[in-house]
């Protein structure tokens, strides 16, 4: 299920860079809350990717519309399925697991509206990860 991340000071960010067991690569806020993400789901494997995501705004919107991991998708309709997989109704964002590589202060992920879905980075709307508005999923077997 969807959760509120508890962040991570920056501190607690650069000793998981230093353990190496959460795959996290930068540090830059003190409130970051990408990372806290990370930690609840013990690493970034178990974090959704921005493929997932993808999958997941496909089964949200009516048609089933194919959405790849960088792709905005907008005049849709959403199909009213959200609570039946576990998550909020539109409006809401999910970090993915993955981290910019370029920009210590933003990582990817993605929007879904009731009439589109859009993936984010810093830059490019809300991802930067001292955002608290978007919302963590762990992946499960």
């Amino acid at each position: 299920a969807p959760f509120t991340p508890t962040p991570l000071t920056k501190a607690e960010c650069q000793a998981a860079v230093a353990e190496g067991k959460l795959g996290i690569k930068l540090c830059y806020y003190d409130t970051d809350y990408w990372a806290g993400t990370v930690k609840q789901c013990n690493g970034i494997q178990n974090m959704p990717t921005m493929a997932d995501l993808g999958k997941i705004a496909s089964l949200l919107y009516e048609g089933n519309p194919s959405i790849g991991a960088l792709v905005d998708k907008s005049g849709l309709t959403y199909n009213g399925k959200a609570s039946q997989y576990g998550l909020p109704e539109p409006d809401f964002a999910i970090w993915s697991g993955e981290e910019s590589n370029y920009n210590a202060d933003n990582s990817f992920y993605r929007d879904f509206f009731s009439y589109a879905t859009y993936y984010g980075y810093s830059g490019h709307g809300l991802g930067y990860r001292n955002h608290s508005d978007i919302l963590g999923l762990c992946l499960v077997e």
